[in-house]
């Protein structure tokens, strides 16, 4: 079901390309909204230029020089900065590895092993991972190639909690704040003074192979939850006060247990996927603005064109669609519910890092089975 009117949000499915030969676990687009990644069950990636008239296709390897034991998945994949980053599953290693690949050159850079879940800063300068063994946040440089731990956060008391997301909020080049959710607890924690505020307690404890959604809005004023158990929800909060906004319940149009959850290029709207369908809601008035059924059984996956035209989905047989989104001429704004900031004085630098102490590259890229050598420079060889 599409609406038409011209007053209202409308969809239109334009094309399917094939590429993978298994379901697709993630998708993103760069920057500019020119390039798409997708990552696959097929253990493959793949770099689009999707908005072509035919798109252009080329596959990335997934495997790092190194790499050990059989890959059994790719669940995640992000693109920023011209590094590609994806995280790999693999038998016999603890928690996922992300690997970073240019670009340019599609060539492999190097590794971060043991890795429960990772946020990308918003420049793609910086990786923050948090272990779920060790209860350690890490932070990593992309182009030094160094890591350094941060702090364990006080607010995880039971140590059979475990990392489940994360996600940097947005704050005019700051970003020193990042909410994570565990299998018990959601909070936000300060990068530079390691405080950490509770803004919601899990009702019940979640498992680290469901569906979950998180991401921050464009102006950093709001945090997405989206969970699939025990039923589609999506719970909007605002990040300076922690406070709950409101509750979005999904339409249970047929079976499917894949759910996603993301804010469009504005974040004016949320957009959903359930089973086949793909919904739409108002930000300020969690009204839903449409309800969409596609072609496919089940949509597995979902990324936003950052210019806000086009969402492109993914499915359980390694398909992509490509749908033009038509908004009209006068929709709902973002929430201001604040007092608009002021310019702030601080240096565009992710984090501040006055208080941090370095530690040595493999102390943070990997824990176990890893001996460092001093290479022909006298660098510690990392990977």
């Amino acid at each position: 079901m599409n609406n038409s009117s011209e007053n209202e949000i409308r969809i239109e499915r334009l094309k399917t390309v094939e590429g993978h030969e298994d379901y697709i676990t993630d998708l993103a687009f760069d920057e500019s909204g020119t390039f798409l990644v997708s990552c696959s069950s097929d253990f493959l990636i793949h770099e689009w230029q999707i908005l072509e008239e035919t798109p252009q296709l080329h596959q990335i390897s997934t495997m790092e020089p190194d790499m050990t034991g059989e890959i059994l998945d790719l669940p995640n994949i992000e693109l920023k900065n011209n590094n590609i980053i994806s995280s790999i599953s693999s038998r016999g290693e603890d928690g996922l590895t992300l690997n970073i690949y240019d670009q340019d050159t599609s060539e492999y850079k190097n590794s971060i092993k043991n890795v429960e879940c990772f946020a990308v800063s918003p420049d793609g300068n910086d990786i923050v991972t948090g272990n779920s063994l060790t209860k350690m946040i890490n932070t990593y440089d992309v182009d030094e190639g160094m890591g350094m731990e941060l702090f364990v956060p006080e607010i995880i008391s039971n140590s059979n909690d475990r990392y489940v997301a994360m996600s940097i909020i947005p704050d005019e080049g700051v970003n020193d704040d990042i909410v994570i959710v565990t299998t018990e607890v959601v909070f936000i924690a300060n990068m530079s003074t390691q405080e950490c505020r509770e803004i919601h307690r899990i009702g019940r404890i979640i498992l680290c192979f469901e569906t979950f959604s998180l991401q921050c809005s464009s102006s950093g004023e709001l945090i997405l939850l989206g969970f699939v158990s025990p039923k589609p929800t999506i719970m909007l909060f605002d990040s300076k006060t922690g406070d709950e906004i409101r509750v979005i319940t999904i339409p249970n149009n047929g079976e499917g247990d894949t759910f996603n959850a993301i804010f469009n290029h504005d974040s004016t709207q949320i957009v959903c996927t359930y089973g086949a369908y793909i919904y739409m809601f108002d930000v300020e008035t969690g009204s839903q603005t449409i309800q969409y059924q596609s072609e496919q059984d089940t949509i597995t996956s979902i990324a936003i064109d950052p210019r806000g035209g086009h969402i492109v989905v993914g499915d359980d047989e390694g398909k992509l669609h490509l749908y033009s989104v038509h908004y009209p001429s006068t929709s709902s704004g973002p929430i201001t519910s604040r007092k608009p900031k002021q310019v702030k004085k601080k240096p565009a630098i992710m984090f501040d890092s006055v208080k941090w102490k370095k530690k040595k590259p493999f102390d943070v890229i990997e824990y176990k089975y890893k001996t460092p050598s001093l290479n022909e420079h006298g660098v510690y060889d990392m990977f």
